[in-house]
């Protein structure tokens, strides 16, 4: 009975952090086009060290790595 309440509750709070991630990243990439790059690689940063992983988060921080080297 537990299980079936609390299965629900689960899943959104899941869908939500997520989704909570996507945002972040979408406002580094405003950040990023408008040439705050200091902010925007912190974001990013931020983001990857609570674990979350995406092709798209890892070629963000790789081209910043790459700016920066230059």
């Amino acid at each position: 009975m537990i299980m079936k309440k609390l299965l629900p509750i689960l899943l959104i709070f899941f869908y939500f952090l997520g989704n909570a991630q996507g945002t972040k990243i979408a406002i580094a990439d405003k950040k990023y086009k408008k040439y705050s790059y200091i902010d925007a690689i912190e974001i990013y940063e931020k983001v990857a060290s609570k674990g979350y992983k995406s092709p798209e988060l890892l070629k963000s921080l790789e081209m910043h790595i790459i700016l920066m080297e230059n």
